[in-house]
């Protein structure tokens, strides 16, 4: 009877003793094999990022790059996934792109009121040609100096204002014999550390230099060495305004090719610099 229950109790034994071994090999055989998949998943997933990004000379790609499954985003530091498997973005940066519309949006009013500046300086400039040949003909000043600088103030109010405005279209003349010819990837980095070293540094010595000059020229109203000539507080004032407008761009611009590097360039409306207006 020993033998029989013996040989009962192997049978039962056995198939457990199978089990359990199955169990400790199988999640070693996939650790395996999940080791030459992964860096061949990151490997695709560079590619595929490179090739979009790269695909057309002159465009940069907005499609949002979702990576293989078990491959982590390349810079997704401050993103989640849906339900759908789609990268949403993070609160940290939905309150930068929140900043960068409005920018874009202030950038663009100051840009209209700077084109709509032409009109008037256009027509006091006309006023005052007709004034002073007029003048001279009945022998007579018609003119003043008042009007001369009023001129000049609109003119440069033109430039001041624009300023914001053309940096966030790309519309600035570069002079340029190797940007233009490198890959769409390299420019966006050029233009990304080139903003930090360069452009945002210039914008702070520019308020830096500007605000004090502005607040002494108001506080006590400097006006013209010409005579009947007009305040210079109000110009002075525009100049620190158009480093400040200039400044807020800039950050917009920094956050919009922030976005193109990390992939989520489907958030933001990033263009490229125009290239009839590139000197080489």
């Amino acid at each position: 009877m020993q033998p029989r229950r013996g040989r009962n109790l192997s049978s039962h034994i056995e198939p457990a003793r199978r089990s359990i071994y199955g169990n400790l090999v199988q999640p070693r055989r996939e650790r395996n094999l999940s080791s030459h998949i992964e860096p061949a998943q990151r490997s695709i997933y560079r590619n595929v990022v490179q090739a979009r990004g790269e695909k057309r000379r002159g465009e940069v790609s907005t499609t949002l790059f979702v990576p293989p499954v078990g491959c982590p985003p390349l810079v997704q530091e401050d993103a989640t996934t849906n339900e759908t498997g789609n990268i949403v973005v993070g609160p940290v940066f939905g309150a930068l792109l929140a900043y960068q519309k409005w920018a874009d949006a202030f950038s663009e009013w100051t840009g209209r009121i700077a084109a709509w500046a032409v009109i008037p300086t256009v027509a006091i400039g006309f006023v005052n040609v007709i004034l002073r040949y007029s003048g001279q003909l009945m022998g007579r000043q018609l003119t003043s100096n008042a009007i001369i600088e009023l001129q000049l103030y609109l003119y440069g109010s033109i430039f001041l204002l624009g300023f914001a405005y053309v940096l966030k279209h790309q519309i600035n003349v570069r002079v340029d014999f190797w940007y233009a010819h490198q890959p769409v990837s390299r420019r966006v980095w050029i233009d990304f550390w080139g903003n930090w070293i360069a452009l945002i540094p210039f914008c702070i010595i520019g308020m830096w230099a500007s605000f004090p000059q502005a607040w002494q020229s108001i506080s006590v109203w400097e006006m013209s060495p010409d005579a009947n000539g007009l305040p210079r507080g109000p110009i002075k004032a525009l100049l620190a305004v158009s480093f400040l407008l200039l400044f807020l761009q800039a950050i917009s611009e920094q956050i919009k090719l922030y976005a193109v590097l990390t992939g989520r360039g489907d958030k933001v409306h990033y263009e490229e610099a125009h290239e009839h207006l590139r000197i080489e």
